[in-house]
């Protein structure tokens, strides 16, 4: 294994273990045996390193959601199954979650610039605009995109506060995500 895969590996498992806080190039050259300096011939900053990590988890994060379309469903149950498979990723990697979402910024700058990689929130427009088709709804980009934010909002507000404020919480979390996404998702039709 190459010296960059190999600090990557250490970083995530710090990540994982300890939090992003925790991680210092001190913390990872000695996690593999080498000197401090001699990380920065692989990456030039602990920044560098992280944006890899965070396109690393994006990749991750895109397939198991691409993974929950299925194209012989309706876009409804295809938005639904997105958002469970995006908190399912939350749940399995909570410290790698908070690094690609409350740690970095986002990879897009604006509304205009494409989406370049595998990105998790593309496939959350794309299938809001079939049901947006489907239901004659959202005429503009500019309101396919409010939607699909405030989908995404949502999704991502279940997430946090089961990692946070619910984390003791005992409660059947998935019947009512399940509701509540679906209430939105009426609520855009009308």
């Amino acid at each position: 294994m190459k010296t960059a895969e190999k600090l990557k590996l250490a970083a995530h498992q710090i990540i994982s273990k300890e939090g992003v806080d925790a991680l210092s190039m001190r913390k990872l050259a000695e996690a593999i045996g080498i000197k401090g300096p001699s990380i920065y011939k692989h990456f030039s900053s602990k920044d560098e390193l992280l944006n890899s990590l965070k396109s690393e988890g994006l990749d991750r994060l895109y397939h198991l959601m691409s993974k929950a379309v299925k194209k012989t469903d309706p876009p409804i149950q295809n938005l639904i199954s997105l958002s469970m498979a995006y908190q399912e990723f939350a749940k399995k990697h909570p410290e790698e979650f908070k690094l690609i979402f409350l740690e970095t910024t986002s990879l897009r700058g604006d509304l205009e610039e494409e989406f370049t990689g595998n990105n998790p929130y593309g496939l959350l427009l794309v299938e809001m605009k079939k049901y947006a088709e489907q239901n004659k709804l959202l005429q503009s980009s500019t309101e396919l995109e409010a939607a699909t934010y405030g989908y995404w909002s949502l999704t991502h507000g279940m997430v946090c506060l089961k990692q946070t404020h619910l984390k003791d919480f005992k409660a059947d979390f998935m019947l009512a995500d399940q509701l509540a996404l679906n209430a939105y998702l009426q609520g855009v039709v009308k």
